[in-house]
């Protein structure tokens, strides 16, 4: 990739010093700009050097399902924060802090994905398409409107996915890791329905907004080694937290297990296919499960979310 072109330089009192105007010596006082403190603003929160410098993938946990103040995606995305400026802002924070040894690329990592896809849809006027997109595969995806319906509504029957959907209803926001497992579920992970009509209905929640105990109360009384797959727990403790799977909470709409194997072999046939065509190298990116549990983002009933905490209060 090509070194990336330096912003324009930042306006600053030196650029504009001759360009003043005479001021009252009361004019702080009447016309100041005031500060986050008198606006009643938490600055806790702000950013700081020593942050930066030590920057790590962030070790997941129940929490990092929730909005970070760290979370920069809305500013960039309505053009507040440059990507660009943002980009040489941490290179050059990180090497003041760091004694000019080189930022590690997890730094960027999310920045450089989000880039990724500007760019791979520059030009195309077809990347939210399937047909016609000459970067997407085209798969035979199949059409179950009542299946579709249950999982936009959270009423799938996992609770991982349902809280997802419920938390983008209620907040219309999730977090990305949130964002491809209700993605993966959809689509090649268990319901092979189209990203195209899920898009369509996530576009739709968002638009016009109405993980687990927090999204899905029913659950609440389930112990944490259940709540995952509360329909394992045993009729007992399922009478004790007031939810009887089938009746309170509904049964898991599809066997993970079994789906997850079938859409698997789905994809390898649709890449043997495309190999025919453009080499053995495609089949490497199909997705597999070393474990033959047909787990979705490794994770199998009665097991921890990858990235989640099953301890406790959320």
């Amino acid at each position: 990739m090509e070194p990336l072109e330096i912003p324009v330089e930042t306006i600053t009192s030196e650029v504009i010093e001759k360009c003043t105007t005479p001021l009252s010596d009361d004019h702080d006082e009447k016309y100041g700009v005031p500060s986050l403190e008198e606006l009643g603003f938490d600055t806790d929160g702000l950013p700081s050097a020593a942050w930066v410098a030590n920057f790590e993938r962030p070790r997941m946990n129940a929490n990092s399902l929730l909005a970070s103040p760290t979370g920069l995606s809305p500013y960039l995305r309505f053009g507040c924060l440059s990507c660009r400026l943002f980009y040489f802002k941490l290179t050059d924070l990180y090497k003041k802090v760091k004694k000019n040894s080189s930022p590690p690329l997890s730094l960027y990592g999310q920045l450089l994905w989000r880039e990724f896809f500007y760019t791979a849809a520059t030009n195309n006027p077809r990347f939210d398409k399937m047909e016609g997109n000459p970067i997407c595969v085209q798969i035979p995806w199949d059409k179950n409107p009542e299946a579709l319906a249950k999982w936009a509504e959270g009423r799938t029957g996992f609770p991982w996915i349902d809280a997802i959907m419920t938390q983008l209803r209620q907040e219309g926001w999730i977090h990305h890791l949130a964002r491809h497992a209700v993605a993966c579920f959809l689509t090649r992970g268990d319901l092979w329905i189209s990203w195209e009509e899920g898009m369509k209905l996530i576009l739709l929640i968002i638009f016009l907004p109405s993980p687990k105990r927090r999204y899905l109360p029913v659950l609440r009384g389930f112990p944490a080694k259940y709540i995952y797959d509360p329909w394992n727990a045993p009729e007992g403790i399922q009478k004790v937290a007031k939810c009887l799977i089938g009746v309170n909470y509904p049964k898991p709409m599809v066997n993970h297990a079994e789906a997850s194997r079938l859409n698997i072999e789905r994809m390898k046939q649709i890449y043997q296919q495309l190999s025919r065509y453009r080499g053995l190298g495609l089949l490497a990116s199909v997705p597999s499960n070393p474990n033959g549990n047909g787990s979705l983002m490794g994770y199998s009933p009665g097991e921890n979310i990858p990235g989640c905490s099953s301890s406790g209060s959320e």
